[in-house]
């Protein structure tokens, strides 16, 4: 009979290891549900503006030919004389985030050159 009321009592412990895990579960369920629902609703993207008549056409080259204009080069910092390959655009990448980390940079800033890197690892050849 002691047996039995010592188990029970065991049973009924509490487990600290079960409790952080439901915690966090509950912190992911939670982050998930506010960045579903938060968010207005996205909007149409603006009209393209077309080119002035009479402005000279733009030309992206591509200096170094690995794929990336020399124009998106230029905006997330390297050069377009050298051929970039994906472990240098994610040096970049960390370079960008460490002045972000020491505050050279602002959160917008980041984000446009975060975009930036994503746009030109998806044009890489």
């Amino acid at each position: 009979m002691a047996r039995r009321r010592r188990r029970r009592e065991e049973n009924r412990r509490f487990n600290p290891q079960l409790a952080a895990l439901f915690a966090v579960g509950i912190m992911i369920v939670s982050s998930l549900a506010y960045a579903i629902f938060s968010k207005p609703p996205s909007e149409s993207p603006p009209p393209a503006a077309s080119p002035a008549e009479g402005a000279p056409p733009v030309f992206t080259t591509d200096t170094d030919g690995d794929g990336i204009p020399d124009t998106l080069e230029m905006e997330i910092g390297t050069d377009p004389g050298v051929r970039d390959t994906r472990q240098s655009l994610e040096e970049r990448r960390s370079q960008i985030y460490a002045a972000y980390a020491r505050g050279e940079i602002s959160g917008e800033e980041y984000n446009t050159l975060s975009m930036r890197l994503k746009q030109a690892e998806a044009l890489l050849r």
